[in-house]
């Protein structure tokens, strides 16, 4: 190992600086900044969550308020207009998911089924989550069997359904079967549906109701 002197120590030390100093200050500033913005980006993202999850705190009081009035009513507005909010300012969270189905069901009562299906194509396109994805696309399933789009639903069903989905798959599939008259297929599906979904749930019951409402009815 060589040996050097003071001097020669120094003056290596210099001329490494010289070479290698702009860019080991870069690298620290670049870091140093790259922490900072991630530390403020995890910060505003909490803070656009608590706000999102006051809102929609407050969509929810209002709905409660808001049972059996008139969509004119004051407190039905206020459900509204908070949906509205939480679908402008958090348009890609949960929340906004939400407040896309709230606002469904309200368009759906005052028989705007056009809005309706519009909203909840918005959910099932780009969802928060898978699970939101799915219930938006049974809601959106029912909306468009009871306006007779019948091609549409079939669209719909005819996707690659999670094992969890399966019932409510079966079941939608029973009731596009009906809904064409073709009663052997509804039945078929609805027995599908009951084989998969679980004992003793109420969706169970209601899918039994609909095979025995086939029953009755040939």
């Amino acid at each position: 190992m060589a040996d050097y002197s003071d001097e020669e120590t120094v003056e290596r030390l210099r001329s490494w600086w010289q070479e290698n100093g702009t860019t080991l200050v870069i690298a620290v500033v670049v870091s140093v900044a790259s922490l900072l913005g991630w530390r403020q980006w995890q910060a505003n993202t909490a803070q656009k969550a608590e706000a999102a999850s006051v809102v929609y705190q407050q969509m929810m009081d209002s709905m409660e308020q808001s049972r059996g009035l008139p969509a004119t009513a004051p407190q039905s507005l206020q459900v509204s207009a908070l949906a509205e909010q939480l679908v402008e300012s958090h348009s890609s969270s949960a929340y906004a998911d939400y407040a896309r189905f709230v606002l469904a069901r309200q368009a759906v009562e005052s028989d705007d089924y056009e809005q309706a299906v519009t909203l909840l194509r918005e959910v099932m396109d780009k969802p928060a989550s898978a699970s939101i994805g799915w219930t938006a696309r049974v809601r959106l399933a029912r909306v468009l069997l009871h306006t007779q789009d019948f091609d549409a639903v079939a669209t719909l069903l005819n996707a690659s359904w999670p094992q969890a989905w399966h019932g409510q798959a079966f079941e939608l599939r029973g009731d596009l079967a009906r809904a064409r008259g073709d009663v052997v297929a509804a039945r078929d599906a609805y027995r599908q549906a009951l084989d998969v979904l679980e004992e003793g749930g109420s969706h169970r019951d209601l899918v039994q109701m609909k095979l025995d409402d086939l029953a009755s009815a040939s």
